[in-house]
């Protein structure tokens, strides 16, 4: 990761970066309620928009390399082939209904102990967050910071209301990224997704972004990546969605030992289409 101090010492290039990307007005593409003049917030993704996915075959291969050799120690007989073969899917596979209660873990912790489960491996309950916590630092290992992402964002705070809105399983990673990279004090609110209990493409997601900031979602543009997630989600929400689309298209984003499917396109139209986060100044 990228120590603030990195940052902090290129805050000014990172500034005039941002100047130099700002479009004229007359560059905003038609949509028929938006008025620039009119926007209050800038709400942003946090996976794929404020931090960039880089290798993520790696990504999930040094995530099953750490889950298999956590789990031989406690009794896990299988190869890693067969172990693999097991994991497909293993963030989108539902898990048992009795699992899914406020017992205190995150969401992601009770989808270990799930599969856990469904190996036959008794885990003991201090030996799940860290088992969950070092793979999914394994996997952040292969995801980097847009150092833009600061410049823009200290240029919005102040002028405009800002709120994070991340489908995350387990809030405390996306709450220690935040403090780490000393990106909390630019955000008005900050909704993940298993915290509230609600995950975009879903409206009230957006809405509640917009309640805890005191908005309209009218006066709200929303920066994601993700067309079924995030522009569906916020046309549904009546924000206006900016979808980053950087070189190379989307990533795989969960654990497959066969090759992922295409993702479905959605319906909705965003507002319009950045390839870096500095473009979206061309829409306030």
């Amino acid at each position: 990761m990228v120590p603030f101090s990195s940052l902090h010492k290129s805050e000014a290039a990172l500034d005039a970066a941002v100047r130099i990307g700002l479009p004229s007005r007359h560059m905003i593409p038609a949509d028929r309620d938006f008025d620039p003049r009119k926007i209050k917030g800038v709400f942003f993704d946090l996976y794929g928009t404020l931090f960039i996915y880089g290798d993520m075959d790696r990504a999930w291969d040094e995530w099953l390399r750490f889950m298999y050799g956590s789990l031989l120690e406690f009794g896990l007989k299988m190869s890693e082939d067969e172990f693999s073969a097991e994991c497909d899917g293993f963030f989108t596979k539902p898990f048992p209904l009795e699992l899914e209660v406020s017992d205190g873990r995150t969401l992601d912790e009770r989808r270990h102990i799930a599969f856990f489960r469904r190996l036959g491996l008794e885990v003991p309950d201090e030996s799940v967050t860290p088992i969950a916590e070092n793979s999914l630092a394994g996997w952040q290992r292969f995801i980097r910071f847009d150092e833009k992402a600061y410049a823009v964002l200290k240029a919005l705070a102040g002028k405009k209301k800002l709120a994070l809105i991340s489908n995350f399983d387990h809030p405390p990673h996306v709450h220690r990224l935040m403090a780490e990279y000393a990106l909390d004090r630019f955000f008005d609110a900050i909704v993940v997704s298993s915290e509230v209990g609600v995950a975009k493409p879903d409206p009230r997601v957006f809405e509640l972004a917009c309640s805890k900031t005191g908005l309209a979602p009218r006066e709200v543009v929303f920066v994601g990546d993700s067309e079924e997630d995030d522009v569906a989600g916020a046309r549904a929400a009546g924000c206006f969605p900016i979808l980053i689309r950087r070189p190379g298209g989307p990533p795989r984003l969960d654990y497959t030992h066969a090759e992922s499917a295409p993702p479905s396109r959605s319906p909705a139209v965003p507002l319009g289409v950045v390839t870096s986060l500095t473009e979206i100044f061309k829409y306030l």
